[in-house]
């Protein structure tokens, strides 16, 4: 399945491709109830549990266990993220550098990452030729 950042023009970004059994939709809850990705499944077919927000906020209050692994997952993916976005600064440095060596060396990881940001370094190789 891929999560897709909405955008009011053009078509919309792929910020990940998530694997079964994946928690999703955590932004939404925690973040003021604010959704700005979709959710579009890809590659064959997919079910869906859903769990109503607050009856989860309900569940949290007493399960430590259930806590813990939300905040897990949100720690995982705040990292990754931070790794990600070090990683691009480093690449446009390079770029406006002209280091073609360092270039490279930021645009790899990025393109092994997600479709959203291997898109990103093919723009961003093309800096500097």
């Amino acid at each position: 399945m891929a999560i897709q950042l909405r955008r009011s023009q053009g078509e919309p970004h792929t910020l990940a491709i998530i694997q079964a059994e994946e928690i999703l939709g955590e932004m939404g809850l925690f973040g003021n109830g604010v959704n700005s990705a979709d959710v579009r499944v890809t590659g064959g077919p997919a079910q869906f549990t859903v769990i109503d927000g607050d009856q989860l906020l309900q569940a949290m209050l007493f399960d430590s266990d259930l806590n813990l692994e939300i905040l897990t997952l949100l720690c995982q993916r705040c990292l990754i993220s931070n790794q990600l976005v070090g990683v691009l600064l480093d690449g446009i440095s390079a770029a406006y550098d002209k280091d073609q060596a360092l270039l490279m060396q930021s645009c790899d990881p990025l393109r092994r990452n997600n479709h959203l940001l291997s898109a990103a370094a093919d723009r961003l190789s093309v800096l500097h030729p």
